[in-house]
């Protein structure tokens, strides 16, 4: 998972400190000395808040983080209200005194000090949508989590969600990087033994993509809506005859057909699981049904696979409808963002077009 923003920004933090505390420059010039790359990189405001720009749009832009600052989530906690390097990983040697002062300071500037406002004003904007909304989230889209427990803790939780990477066998926080907004059509991260990198020219903003996902899948992982590239079927079961398919949503359980990244495929008391199953791709709009009619035929499936997948795409299309159908009662930000959110989705699963042919 990579890092995000929430659904609102720039608010300051409760009892936090403010960006003018620790001058950006300043900051950089530490993260250097620590090892970091950060060339021709600034902090500004763009469409989606702030994010980081290129200097100079016509030279490249490339920030490394090393692996002495891939601050691990067993190396940090919560204290007192503030993200810190946890003293018992600095007194076992595991992070350097330097590294915790910067970390520390980092976030109460930087980021957990700007996000904690913004998380919890999400929150509480999520635990205010009315209840048939809630429910619907909750049904079709497994939003359980998000309306559980007391916001601050829940705001605590989501911002580690949002903001960590899988890096080796760790799931590390990455200062600086994480500052970079999102785009579908964007290079994702680089990730190395030594290190965390992304790179490029870019004529303003500079952009990351956080992760391959749909529609739902930004909203659900990071907090806001965005035009995405792929549409990934809701969880949902498909019977034929005797035989039950289960279709998930994991798309960290991956397996290669032929040039192509497909879902993994399990048999498990007498039920066929997809870990995940692509239903729209707007750059290869017959790929879908292509890797779907492979999928099938490999088990045995083949003479189903069409009705299949328009029964798939149907039953998909017909959650999104009936949530735009709920949510056209209400009025308000949140519902606006979710209505939008939907109008994304739908418009992402309409690329599936033809078929092509995958040996």
């Amino acid at each position: 998972m990579a890092a995000s923003k929430p659904a609102t920004k720039s608010k300051p933090a409760k009892g936090g400190s403010t960006a003018d505390s620790w001058p950006w420059d300043e900051m950089i010039a530490e993260f250097r000395a620590l090892g970091g790359i950060a060339d021709n990189l600034r902090r500004g405001e763009g469409r989606f808040g702030k994010g980081l720009f290129a200097i100079d749009p016509t030279q490249p832009v490339r920030v490394v983080v090393p692996k002495n600052l891939l601050f691990r989530l067993r190396d940090i906690e919560f204290k007192d209200g503030a993200l810190i390097v946890a003293p018992a990983s600095v007194e076992s040697g595991e992070v350097g005194a330097r590294e915790k002062a910067f970390f520390d300071r980092y976030q109460a500037v930087f980021d957990w000090g700007e996000a904690r406002a913004e998380l919890e004003s999400y929150l509480t904007q999520m635990d205010a949508l009315p209840q048939d909304v809630k429910d619907y989230l909750r049904e079709h889209f497994e939003f359980k989590e998000t309306f559980t427990g007391d916001v601050a803790a829940r705001a605590q939780g989501r911002f580690l969600q949002t903001r960590m990477i899988s890096w080796k066998e760790f799931y590390v926080i990455f200062p600086v990087m994480e500052l970079v907004n999102h785009a579908a059509a964007a290079p994702g991260f680089t990730v190395k033994d030594e290190a965390i990198e992304i790179g490029g020219t870019f004529a303003d903003e500079v952009y990351v993509r956080y992760n391959v996902a749909d529609p739902m899948g930004v909203f659900a992982n990071w907090g806001f809506v965005s035009e995405e590239l792929v549409a990934f079927s809701v969880k949902m079961g498909v019977n034929i005859g005797p035989r039950q398919i289960v279709i998930n949503r994991d798309l960290r359980k991956k397996t290669l057909v032929g040039d192509f990244l497909a879902p993994s495929v399990t048999e498990e008391n007498g039920v066929t699981q997809l870990s995940y199953l692509m239903i729209g791709n707007a750059r290869y709009p017959r790929l879908s049904k292509g890797l779907f009619y492979k999928l099938m035929r490999d088990l045995g499936l083949e003479p189903q696979a069409e009705e299949m997948f328009d029964h798939i795409l149907h039953h998909n299309r017909t959650i999104f409808f009936g949530f735009l159908a709920v949510l056209e009662n209400h009025e308000g930000p949140m519902i606006t963002m979710l209505r939008r959110l939907c109008r994304h989705q739908l418009e992402a699963m309409s690329y599936s077009l033809g078929v092509r042919e995958i040996g």
